[in-house]
């Protein structure tokens, strides 16, 4: 017995000195058994990690902001070549370039009869000229009727009558189009001459077009539309110019006035004394 109990206690102190392991759960069997890790491994394990994904956050944030700085100086390499091609322009060539960005609204100041298109017709910068031409009136074909101002009819059947394309110098002048109608080109410059005195002749070859942010009131004339910001202000110096603005608005939801001054609002004396 003496013997047996011996035994049994140096079984018990070996197993007591085992060095100090962690046992994993039984959910975290690696394949199908069970791991035991030394609990400085898991902490060796931990700091590589999380050192790994801090190296690899920033050499992403590095490659960001070198993307960025060529971005940068990208615009402003072209921003200086820009200035500098402006600088060495003649004046009559600064007054000659036609600043307007993509979907710009625009006017056309002259009639064109051939074209189309009478004088105070909206018309809009196209991003893409005369490339997606085919495309773009394939997809206007499918969307409601363009809402025409001013402008006269049969926009469409006028534009076939036209080449497909056009050199590369017209497509860079007159990339203009009327009001979605893709094929409606604003493409011939107009040259005016002026005479002076003492036989003295000024020409001047210009786009009829105008920024389209406003228009005057007398412009508008024969116009309906569905909302307007009517500025009636000290600046209204004709009789009835009041009653035309209004009267452009289809509703009064679609109204709104800016710097109404009272004492201008004012009609005509002959058309008061037809009305009576």
């Amino acid at each position: 017995m003496l013997e047996s109990t011996n035994e049994h206690n140096t079984h018990t102190t070996s197993t007591t000195t085992a060095l100090p392991y962690k046992k994993r759960k039984r959910s975290d069997s690696f394949w199908g058994f069970k791991r035991r890790v030394p609990l400085e491994d898991i902490s060796n394990n931990k700091k590589r990690r999380t050192e790994y994904y801090k190296e690899k956050k920033r050499q992403q944030r590095s490659k960001e902001s070198i993307v960025e700085k060529e971005r940068r100086l990208r615009q402003m390499r072209e921003s200086a070549r820009m200035k500098r091609s402006i600088e060495n322009e003649s004046p009559s060539q600064r007054e000659s370039r036609l600043k307007a960005q993509t979907e710009a609204r625009l006017y056309v100041l002259r009639e064109r009869a051939q074209q189309r298109c009478a004088n105070e017709s909206e018309v809009q910068r196209e991003a893409r000229l005369y490339d997606l031409r085919e495309r773009a009136h394939q997809r206007c074909a499918n969307e409601s009727e363009v809402q025409r101002k001013a402008c006269l009819t049969d926009l469409s059947q006028r534009s076939q009558e036209r080449p497909a394309r056009e050199s590369e110098s017209e497509r860079e002048m007159y990339g203009f189009h009327k009001e979605r109608n893709k094929r409606n080109r604003v493409k011939e410059p107009v040259t005016a001459k002026f005479y002076g005195k003492q036989g003295v002749t000024l020409q001047r070859t210009q786009l009829p077009l105008l920024p389209c942010w406003a228009a005057t009131i007398h412009k508008v004339q024969g116009l309906s539309l569905d909302a307007a910001v009517i500025d009636l202000g000290p600046k209204m110096f004709e009789d009835g110019m009041a009653y035309v603005a209004l009267s452009r608005v289809r509703t009064l939801q679609g109204v709104a006035l800016l710097g109404l001054v009272e004492k201008k609002i004012t009609s005509s004396t002959v058309a008061n004394d037809e009305m009576d």
